[in-house]
């Protein structure tokens, strides 16, 4: 009489395996499902920064939830470019009080991208929720008290160009806060030479303010050793 072989049963040593694999998984699924909604992250080809407004999840349903921030500001030419996310689950929209603008329905998970070409205050509302209102106010660099530091297009591959201006001469209490804003395709960071100052990380798109007191400062990219420049503030 033959006998069958019942298969052998897996010792404790592979249930635990097994048992610290599944809570390892997850963990991490719900890690993900835990990260909230991050405008302007992620991808190859970030959306250009400026000002990221998010739809909070219940928003379309609290009367104590709006658009967050609900203020943005911005400067021409510099990071006029703002991007509304809905995180919710209802559709919503971004509409201009003066009907300047209007991003039709913007649906769950959905992200809406305008650029402001005129400085002012400009207050928008959600067509659906009234009680949803924000307000972006756009700035003129020229007549707002900033400077501008530019990093262009292909510097970090041409040791030909740089900081521009490369040297800033500057008033304390005019215009003595800087805007560096970088515009090339790759990452650069603007670190004081005395460490007084570092910008960390300043991504395709990015900016970075830096407000100076009096002073002669130089600074230089970490990333990009021959892209150095100095800014001079003088007393009024």
């Amino acid at each position: 009489m033959e006998t069958q072989e019942e298969p052998s049963k897996p010792g404790r040593g592979f249930l635990l395996t097994v048992g610290v694999v599944m809570i390892l998984v997850g963990a991490l699924i719900g890690a993900e499902l835990a990260v909230p909604l991050q405008p302007g992250l992620g991808g190859s080809n970030p959306p250009p920064v400026g000002g990221s407004v998010l739809m909070p999840v219940g928003v379309g349903s609290s009367l104590q939830l709006n658009f967050a921030p609900r203020v943005v500001t911005v400067f021409l030419g510099v990071n006029d470019t703002v991007t509304f996310v809905n995180a919710d689950s209802a559709k919503h929209t971004v509409t201009a009080t003066d009907h300047s603008f209007d991003s039709g329905d913007i649906a769950p998970g959905a992200k809406w991208v305008h650029k402001f070409t005129a400085a002012g205050n400009f207050t928008y509302f959600c067509l659906y929720h009234q009680w949803m209102q924000a307000k972006v106010v756009v700035k003129d660099p020229s007549t707002s008290g900033v400077a501008l530091g530019t990093i262009p297009t292909g510097t970090g591959s041409n040791t030909n160009l740089g900081f521009s201006p490369k040297a800033l001469n500057l008033v304390s209490g005019v215009n003595n806060t800087v805007i560096f804003s970088n515009q090339d395709t790759v990452k650069h960071t603007v670190t004081a030479s005395d460490g007084s100052f570092d910008s960390g990380d300043i991504l395709p798109g990015g900016t970075w303010s830096h407000t100076f007191g009096v002073g002669s400062y130089s600074f230089k990219c970490i990333y990009h050793s021959y892209m150095t420049g100095s800014v001079v503030v003088k007393a009024p």
